[in-house]
């Protein structure tokens, strides 16, 4: 079976889109002629809640190579960095150079472990999670707290179907362990505060990482401690609005976003709306701000459709 092909029914059957995308040489010296070439294959979608972006690429070795990345759908918080243990830092280990130990002896001397707390990242690193690693299949891979990125020599229409599932199942795991782990130590002060405001707005909230999130007049919300380097935290607000940002506002709604500029760095791509605060000594500093985006929500509310409907 071609590769085409089998990106079509992996497609199909995982439930993606498909895109070829036209490739051609570079100009002829001699005639600037050009010569089609295989088109660039991808798939791309969200599957069982997660973005993927897989594609077929070229090695100097091998016709066929895959590569890949699951997306977290909210980064985590532990400054996380897993690959499989590579020469250099196997040497490195030789000189005391120490990663994160999980007390698992195979895993720790097939994988490099790295994190901004050591106990977090054990606690992270549950027994599924490092079955869900190790049924990647590929040694030539990374995971850090925003991501899986793998590579790997493309040989059937069911490794790709499998090796798309796998990243998904690592991705999914990370998510249902971090619910059962502390918050960071930066942030703890904060949840009592996040997690009375998820309520009072009947959104789903978690600890870790620090987020709640729902519809706020029927757009999406969502607000996410994100860390930003190694225990330095921001505050994230994103409003999905759905529509032309700020070409639809009249005077009152550019008026709101100007006032969002007064508290914060404010983002804006499409039709979604974004406030980074910093974090701040006062747990409930940060209210004011999603106040204000609420308000902002309203202003929008019968006449533009969430982006994520």
């Amino acid at each position: 079976m071609s590769l085409p092909t089998y990106w079509n029914v992996a497609a199909q059957t995982l439930g993606l889109l498909m895109h070829a995308e036209p490739r051609w040489s570079a100009p002829h010296p001699d005639n600037n002629l050009r010569m089609r070439l295989p088109d660039a294959i991808s798939l791309r979608g969200v599957l069982d809640g997660v973005s993927v972006f897989f594609n077929e690429t070229q090695s100097a070795t091998w016709d066929g190579m895959l590569s890949g990345q699951a997306f977290l759908p909210i980064p985590l918080d532990f400054g996380l960095q897993l690959h499989p243990t590579r020469f250099m830092e196997k040497i490195a280990r030789l000189l005391g150079v120490s990663d994160v130990k999980l007390g698992d002896a195979p895993f720790d001397d097939a994988y490099e472990v790295r994190g901004d707390d050591p106990e977090r990242v054990r606690a992270l690193m549950t027994a599924p999670v490092r079955a869900t690693i190790a049924r990647l299949g590929t040694d030539d891979f990374d995971l850090d707290d925003r991501r899986v990125r793998l590579d790997a020599r493309l040989e059937s229409q069911d490794m790709l179907i499998e090796t798309v599932r796998s990243s998904v199942a690592l991705v999914r795991s990370l998510i249902q362990s971090a619910a059962d782990v502390a918050p960071a130590a930066d942030v703890r002060a904060h949840v009592d505060t996040w997690r009375d405001a998820a309520a009072v707005r009947g959104h789903a909230f978690t600890s870790s990482p620090l987020t709640f999130s729902g519809e706020t007049s029927g757009l999406r919300f969502q607000a996410a401690m994100t860390r930003v380097e190694q225990s330095t935290f921001a505050i994230d607000l994103a409003l999905a609005i759905g529509t032309s940002i700020p070409a639809d506002l009249d005077d009152e709604g550019r008026g709101m976003v100007l006032a969002l500029r007064g508290m914060g760095e404010v983002r804006i791509n499409g039709g979604l709306l974004g406030v980074r605060l910093p974090l701040t000594n006062d747990p409930r500093a940060f209210l004011p701000v999603v106040e204000q985006v609420e308000r902002l929500a309203r202003r929008f509310s019968g006449r533009a459709e969430s982006v994520y409907r």
